[in-house]
């Protein structure tokens, strides 16, 4: 395993602004804290970051999670037992990890019962 770049000593100023946005993520966004644990282990499959994996998975397991559901997070399209609401949070890393887009595709949304135009994940 390659060393891994110590972001805080690097850019001190952008990691405490990303801090700054976790935190407002958990505490104001209104996202179940298990389903956000499990967006962020969507987003580090498809970017293939092996720490996070491994903390993520630590993370979502002690909140109460399905060890099953965790299993096939990566096959989350064709798994039955995920709700519409988590699979339209879920489908975001996925899409916007998988293409040179940089936007959410709005029809990945309306797909599984998301709005475009709602300006909150938590609905």
């Amino acid at each position: 395993m390659n060393p891994r770049i110590n972001f805080v000593a690097a850019a001190p100023a952008g990691s405490r602004a990303l801090y700054s946005l976790d935190t407002w993520v958990r505490k104001s966004s209104g996202l179940d804290p298990a389903l956000l644990e499990l967006v962020r282990l969507r987003a580090s499959q498809t970017n293939g970051c092996a720490y996070c994996l491994d903390m993520y998975s630590k993370d979502v397991l002690a909140l109460g999670e399905n060890e099953q559901r965790l299993h096939v997070l990566s096959a989350w399209r064709d798994a039955p037992f995920y709700t519409d609401r988590e699979r339209a949070r879920c489908c975001g890393p996925s899409t916007s990890h998988s293409s040179a887009r940089t936007t959410f595709p709005m029809r990945s949304m309306r797909q599984f019962g998301g709005s475009s135009r709602k300006k909150s994940w938590s609905t």
